[in-house]
């Protein structure tokens, strides 16, 4: 990494096996070793390609052509002999058609699969109408998912929404007022509106790890809506009421939307929320300086790779740009947990993630996003997967391949 060897050691490459030898102990290797970077190419794939030629693939499939910003074709790999899904012959991927057209073709059976979430970078309340209208027609709730053809799907993703409580200034230093904002925030109403880039409608969160993550539990840690008692007991023992909170949001819809929901549910329980709104990039510097004068701010996090230490480390440690929890035990609990592997990891993130939300409430989490897919009525066998849709799972009704 430092550029002072000309080459790697501790990998060796024994027929078909790779043994790689760590110089300390990783317990989420593993899950690292699954992302694309670790896929295996040919030794002269350049470190830049420039996809012309492709680089060949070690998946279920390959890409037999390619038109930048246009679509690629995928194949099927007859060398590829591991159990991924792989059910299509070919599929053909079309880049930037609008959501509107890509609907139609998919309702007249001339395409089969959309996801909504492929145009947050130019989001518009009339994608937002769309999805609402797919939903109601296909969704879970719908006439055709009660006949078994249900063609909607919203699914959570692992990108979670929260309030970071800044624990190094005195308001919420005191897990009273950190609990009570927990307590009284209307998480329904916050998730309906979406977040950041990708103001879709989401699933609540209450906790801190996203469903289909490893060491996930289901649970309800505080009450799907606003506990206003509950809320101000906690204030009126912290002696709060009356308080002011400085709340930091980035400028982009529709985050200021959900200041102002904050500020309203605060406001109900004596804590005054004083809003400052900022372009993003200077918010995101704010957010990471230390001392900064704020005690709330309006975040999002997505992982990088499905380990619990992509959630629970990197939000609270610092990592992730915002003011770490300040709270030198549960730091160690979670340098602990990191140090673990295989179900132990897991079982010890689980219960430390129910743990931290309801007894020590560093963040104050409110949604998650959801990715949201539109099939056409001949396809099946959807599963869902810790980042969406499995694409290669599906298939045409009736058909294992096609």
């Amino acid at each position: 990494m430092a550029g002072k060897t000309s080459h790697i050691t501790g990998i060796v490459a024994r027929g078909n096996k790779l043994i790689i030898r760590l110089t300390s102990p990783e317990g989420d290797f593993l899950s690292q070793l699954a992302l694309p970077p670790f896929c295996a190419v040919p030794s002269d794939t350049p470190a830049k390609p420039n996809l012309r030629p492709v680089p060949a693939s070690a998946g279920p499939y390959y890409v037999t052509s390619y038109t930048p910003r246009q679509g690629f074709m995928l194949a099927r790999n007859p060398n590829y002999h591991g159990d991924r899904p792989h059910r299509f012959a070919h599929v053909e991927f079309i880049a930037r058609v609008p959501a509107a057209r890509s609907v139609n073709q998919i309702e007249s059976g001339t395409a089969d699969y959309t996801n909504l979430g492929a145009f947050f970078y130019a989001f518009t309340p009339a994608i937002r109408d769309l999805a609402a209208r797919l939903n109601e027609r296909y969704g879970a709730e719908s006439a055709r998912a009660a006949r078994g053809a249900q063609q909607y799907f919203v699914n959570p993703t692992p990108e979670l929404h929260y309030l970071a409580l800044n624990t190094h200034r005195r308001l919420f230093s005191d897990v009273r007022l950190r609990q009570a904002v927990n307590y009284a925030i209307d998480r329904p109403e916050l998730a309906e509106r979406g977040f950041g880039d990708q103001p879709m409608p989401g699933p609540t969160a209450d906790h801190y790890l996203t469903p289909g993550m490893p060491g996930y539990r289901a649970a309800d840690v505080y009450p799907p809506r606003p506990d206003l008692a509950r809320a101000r007991q906690l204030v009126q023992s912290a002696h709060a009421r009356g308080s002011t909170a400085v709340l930091y949001v980035g400028q982009i819809p529709p985050n200021p939307d959900l200041a102002q929901i904050v500020k309203n549910d605060l406001g109900a329980i004596g804590i005054h929320v004083q809003i400052k709104i900022f372009p993003v990039t200077p918010f995101f510097k704010r957010l990471a300086t230390p001392g900064e004068p704020f005690d709330l701010a309006i975040g999002g996090w997505i992982v990088d790779y499905p380990d619990p230490s992509q959630l629970l480390n990197v939000l609270l440690d610092g990592s992730a740009g915002i003011p770490s929890f300040n709270d030198p035990a549960d730091q160690r609990r979670l340098a602990a947990a990191e140090r673990l592997s295989g179900p132990q990891r897991y079982l010890t993130y689980g219960e430390l993630d129910l743990d931290l939300a309801r007894n020590a409430a560093p963040l104050a989490a409110f949604a998650i996003t959801s990715s949201n897919d539109f099939d056409s009525a001949r396809i099946g066998c959807q599963t869902y997967g810790v980042y969406g849709m499995d694409l290669g799972a599906l298939c045409i009704k009736g058909s294992q391949h096609r």
